[in-house]
């Protein structure tokens, strides 16, 4: 395990949170935020993204100076076919940025349990689907991520003032949150 010293409080810090079709970013200055936003990549499918992912990088990077790049640890996918094509996304992204910057891999639990804690109580879930009864199991896990997705919107406009409307932005700003807030970044 690589451990970084957080040196001074003037790191510059950026969360990601990377898709096959699109990379949501956030940087901080120190504890201060200080721009925030999304990449969308081009291409009918993941194969004719991959080109289109490297190109933006290369541009966005230019003028884009961080010390510590934070990734969130993929955990979850629905399916064998997904977790390649994540991983195939995912490794230019993070192949470009390491060349930039140390880059870090930090669990989504981790993140969310420090920064907006979004997963939804068995007490919340239960009470979900007394309200919205006779729905599929699958209807209820998507309502169950949509809610926690906004839990880190509004934690994000709470803590910070920024209205965001991209869960994927907010995702990478609670994630630098996260390591801005961090004495050490493992």
């Amino acid at each position: 395990m690589n451990i970084v010293q957080v040196k001074n409080k003037s790191n510059r810090i950026m969360g990601i949170d990377n898709s096959t079709q699109s990379l949501a970013y956030c940087i901080f200055n120190g504890k201060d935020p200080e721009s925030w936003g999304e990449i969308n990549f081009t291409g009918n499918n993941t194969f004719e993204r991959l080109p289109d992912i490297r190109k933006q990088l290369e541009s966005f990077s230019k003028d884009v100076e961080v010390d510590i790049i934070g990734i969130e640890q993929t955990t979850r996918v629905n399916s064998q076919k997904t977790a390649i094509l994540l991983a195939m996304a995912a490794g230019v992204v993070i192949s470009f940025l390491a060349e930039k910057a140390k880059v870090v891999e930090v669990s989504v639990s981790t993140w969310q349990s420090k920064t907006s804690k979004p997963s939804l109580s068995k007490l919340e879930k239960s009470a979900f689907k007394k309200a919205s009864p006779g729905r599929t199991a699958s209807w209820y896990k998507n309502q169950f991520r949509i809610q926690s997705k906004q839990r880190t919107i509004d934690w994000v406009k709470d803590t910070y003032g920024v209205e965001l409307t991209s869960n994927n932005i907010a995702d990478a700003f609670a994630l630098s949150a996260y390591l801005a807030n961090r004495e050490t970044i493992c």
